[in-house]
């Protein structure tokens, strides 16, 4: 399961330098902003959701907000760039990605097909030839 926990592990091995033991989710050897990022596209969300509820909305916000100008020692705490502090920059990450929704959908737009097009067209040329006298 994947859950904040593990965002955590990964912050506290962030920027050790090289062959960290937990937390080097692209496998390069290093834990950086690639795992995190790495970390958050597999669990389907993107970076500002501090609830992980796939969303990034004013729970976020508040959350953000009661954690503002203090440290943090949890990714759910709105410390979006690990970094122990919650500040202007996870306000600024935040701000990046609110409003994306990865629970809703994805739905195809309809495009009519060629054949459609051309079925119409030659309804439409049948009843402008109808209307001459």
């Amino acid at each position: 399961d994947l859950d904040v926990d593990d965002i955590n592990i990964l912050g506290d091995n962030l920027g050790l330098g090289t062959m960290p033991e937990e937390g080097d989710i692209d496998g390069d050897n290093e834990v950086d902003a690639d795992d995190l990022a790495a970390w958050l596209a597999l669990a389907g969300t993107v970076n500002g959701d501090a609830n992980l509820d796939l969303k990034v909305d004013t729970s976020d916000l508040a959350i953000l907000a009661g954690s503002f100008n203090k440290p943090a020692t949890s990714y759910d705490q709105a410390d979006f760039n690990l970094d122990d502090q919650v500040d202007t920059s996870d306000l600024a990450i935040l701000a990046d990605t609110f409003g994306i929704d990865n629970t809703a959908p994805i739905t195809a737009a309809l495009v009519p097909e060629p054949t459609t097009l051309t079925l119409l067209g030659l309804v439409g040329l049948a009843a402008m030839s109808r209307r001459r006298p």
